[in-house]
């Protein structure tokens, strides 16, 4: 059968995926002619200066070939023009994570350093405006530099006024009483560690029980059922 004149064309046995391709560039390098992949569809002379890597949804084609008829130009331009937004966007979300990154980290430390973990968030909102006034100034966009500035001046407004915890709870004579009081106030009595705070002589517990024990310290009757939710001061 290997012999036979139509070979590998035979029809009287399977020929393999292997054997097909082989006689198909024979037949391309004879004749010079590129036979067309069956099953995808036939792309235009424009879609091949398209990056394969670069995914554009085809809605986006779809106004840019408008919007080159409507310029009189070939909708490649367009799309360079959406890519190359693209990649400058791109570049200002990276810029901007790596300068909120290390504001972050700049702001812990020294609010650690210097305020012994009192309020690192005001000394983190300080570093960020100072971080995005850097990161308008690198883009050279004046707005962009105000926009960043009111922007970050909201957060550390938002930062200084902090949230407060809204406690609810029953004293000793089963009346309901409601109390707030600065979050800092959890923060600063919550124990480094499981056991090591000297109200539970080294008993491991939940930070509400650890909060009523201070309250019971603080304001000097027992309190049960403390409820908390964190709210905005009036």
């Amino acid at each position: 059968m290997k012999n036979s004149k139509n070979f590998p064309f035979d029809k009287a046995r399977r020929v393999t995926s292997g054997e097909v391709s082989s006689a198909r560039r024979a037949i391309e390098k004879k004749t010079g002619v590129k036979r067309k992949s069956r099953g995808r569809p036939n792309k235009s002379s424009d879609d091949k200066f398209i990056p394969t890597s670069i995914r554009l949804h085809p809605k986006i084609i779809e106004w840019a070939k408008k919007e080159a008829k409507r310029r009189g130009c070939g909708y490649q331009t367009i799309i360079n023009e959406i890519l190359l937004e693209k990649d400058v966007a791109n570049s200002i979300y990276s810029s901007l994570i790596g300068v909120m990154s290390v504001s972050d980290l700049f702001g812990g430390i020294l609010g650690d350093t210097l305020l012994k973990n009192r309020r690192p968030v005001i000394w983190a909102g300080i570093s960020y405006l100072i971080g995005c006034i850097f990161l308008g100034i690198a883009i050279q966009g004046i707005y962009t530099t105000l926009f960043f500035v009111a922007l970050l001046s909201i957060l550390i407004g938002e930062a200084i006024v902090s949230p407060h915890i809204y406690a609810r709870f029953r004293d000793a004579s089963g009346g309901a009483k409601t109390f707030t009081l600065p979050i800092n106030y959890m923060v600063d009595h919550r124990p480094a560690n499981i056991g090591t705070c000297t109200l539970h002589q080294r008993r491991p517990c939940h930070w509400r029980h650890h909060l009523r024990l201070h309250l019971k310290r603080d304001l000097g009757f027992r309190v049960r059922g403390v409820r908390t939710k964190m709210v905005r001061p009036a």
